[in-house]
């Protein structure tokens, strides 16, 4: 009696020791993969994208933009937030960019990369956040170029609700103004991006993208913005 107990107890622990052994390796890869997956949810991707400018030039640009956001100047929320996205009992989680930059510098490269790819010499300035108005373009006028571009977000960040909620919807809020200055200084051209968009349906990883760049290329192709960069 006591053997068969003995070996009743061996083969439970040689079964689980093959669990251990065998399967322990696939839950773990199988973990990571869902949350690395998760993860992406709270990233969005600003980079790389470029406006469908309708004009070109051969001037040179110098560009900077200012992160306004009071959230981002309180110490609230990091430079590289840009939204909002809400559980299924409505609790929120912060949205990032996906590179890991801060929004400005990727509003930045926007900006440059789409300018440049339509013949402008771009110079790119980096503002730290909090630098004020008056030290950025005294910066930029430094840098020689023919026209400064200076954008200012005021607001920016997107706020997902899911469809617990009632309709799946993502609204972007949105505050930015971008000018185009004279080397001594003088505002030539301006247009804004204010309000509250509605993106297409779905995820913000996926919907976001490419409603950026179509609010990005209506700012850089108003008519006042073209007229003084031309």
């Amino acid at each position: 009696m006591v053997t068969l107990i003995l070996r009743d107890q061996m083969e439970r622990r040689m079964t689980v020791n093959w669990y251990v052994k065998f399967s322990l390796p696939f839950f773990l890869a199988a973990a990571t993969l869902i949350l690395a997956s998760c993860g992406n949810l709270y990233r969005i991707n600003y980079s790389n994208i470029k406006t469908d400018l309708n004009y070109s030039g051969s001037r040179s640009v110098s560009i900077g933009v200012l992160d306004q956001r009071p959230y981002i100047l309180s110490g609230e929320k990091d430079p590289k937030y840009v939204g909002t996205i809400r559980g299924g009992y409505g609790n929120p989680f912060d949205l990032w960019t996906q590179s890991n930059l801060r929004l400005t510098d990727e509003m930045a490269a926007t900006v440059a990369d789409s300018l440049r790819s339509k013949g402008f010499k771009v110079v790119m300035v980096k503002a730290a956040v909090g630098k004020d108005n008056s030290s950025m373009l005294s910066e930029m006028k430094s840098s020689g170029a023919e026209r400064l571009v200076l954008a200012e977000i005021k607001d920016w960040w997107s706020n997902y609700y899911p469809a617990s909620f009632g309709a799946e919807k993502t609204e972007l809020i949105m505050n930015m103004e971008l000018k185009v200055l004279d080397r001594s200084g003088r505002v030539l051209g301006s247009s804004r991006l204010k309000g509250i968009a509605i993106p297409p349906s779905g995820w913000p990883k996926d919907t976001i993208p490419g409603f950026y760049q179509k609010k990005m290329t209506g700012l850089l192709n108003d008519q006042s913005v073209r007229r003084a960069l031309r």
